[in-house]
């Protein structure tokens, strides 16, 4: 009986320290993924200037930038791997970036302080007064007139021409105007809105005689921020061109579409027909499909970057003449 006993509480002893060992080694994927860490939290920069800050261990990464902070800096960049800051103008900034490890998510902030820039005019003025008025007044009487400078006549403004030409709004004047360039699936690309509480409008910054009526199409240039090399899921999709503000939601067939957006194509022109538009354009709905033809994020897609919108002019067409 006793040798029973001894030989189970033997055996109880090994199974309890076999379980003690698995126990240690089998642990849950939370705790073997590694916290993401930021190349910095604390940014100074003067006006003008960029900075990257990078990002480790972490599987996706969304960036955020307070509202006061949208007209003292801009993203660009954005990505799982890092960010990159352009300072606009003197002020504070913060930057949230919520990153994903793991089933965990982790919540950063870095805070951004721009200064004015640093004057680099070093001019030394080489006006140094050398007159040491070594006229002795030896009164000679055959002292020389200076002659009177002649002044320069402003420069002659060069005339606008009547030709309408194609008018571009790149990726930096999205970023300088403080709108949003960088989407997940659905983009709302804003060019105007004269009612917002700041009013804009990218496309009479090109040129202020900008009206629909003297463009045939506009097209629209992306970049793809694939999380694989499988873009199958990126199944097709559609661009809108929208008139009224209210419209630019990323969603809406507006006043007038298209459809063929693929992963691999990263250009698009939308032909305005026989459409009459006039006026302004408030802005461009650009919405993908996912692997089941439903307007939805494809599982291949991480983000879509708003590169480049060219309103392409109808050949020959002029302004009119004030």
């Amino acid at each position: 009986m006793r040798t029973f006993v001894k030989n189970n509480a033997k055996g109880l002893a090994v199974v309890l320290s076999a379980a003690m060992v698995l126990s240690a080694t089998v642990m849950p994927a939370d705790a073997k993924a590694k916290k993401p860490k930021l190349s910095t939290t604390k940014v100074s920069l003067q006006e003008g200037a960029k900075k990257k800050v990078t990002v480790k261990n972490a599987k996706k990464v969304t960036w955020s930038l307070n509202k006061a902070g949208k007209k003292v800096v801009s993203l660009s960049k954005k990505s799982k791997k890092g960010v990159t800051i352009k300072a606009k103008k003197a002020g504070k900034a913060k930057i949230t970036a919520k990153m994903k490890y793991g089933k965990k998510t982790l919540k950063k902030k870095i805070t951004v302080s721009v200064t004015k820039k640093t004057s680099t005019d070093t001019k030394t003025n080489t006006n140094t007064n050398t007159n040491t008025n070594t006229n002795t007044n030896t009164n000679t009487g055959n002292a020389t007139p200076t002659p009177t400078a002649t002044p320069t006549p402003p420069p002659t403004p060069t005339p606008r021409t009547k030709e309408v030409k194609d008018i571009v709004i790149t990726y930096d004047d999205f970023q300088n105007a403080g709108l949003d360039a960088d989407f997940a699936h659905a983009c709302a690309i804003k060019l105007a809105d004269e009612e917002a509480e700041t009013p804009f409008n990218l496309l009479k910054d090109k040129d202020d005689r900008f009206d629909l009526k003297y463009f045939e199409s506009v097209t629209i240039e992306v970049q793809y921020d694939f999380r694989d090399e499988d873009t199958s899921s990126l199944n097709g999709g559609k661009i809108a061109l929208c008139l009224e503000a209210s419209d630019v939601d990323g969603y809406k067939d507006a006043d007038k579409f298209t459809y063929g957006i693929n992963a691999d194509e990263t250009e698009y022109t939308l032909e305005f027909g026989d459409d009459d538009f006039t006026g302004q354009c408030a802005g461009l709905n650009f919405q993908t499909w996912d692997g089941n033809n439903d307007y939805a994020a494809p599982d291949c897609l991480e983000g879509i970057t708003v590169k480049k919108i060219t309103f392409n002019a109808i050949k020959g067409a002029e302004y009119p003449t004030a």
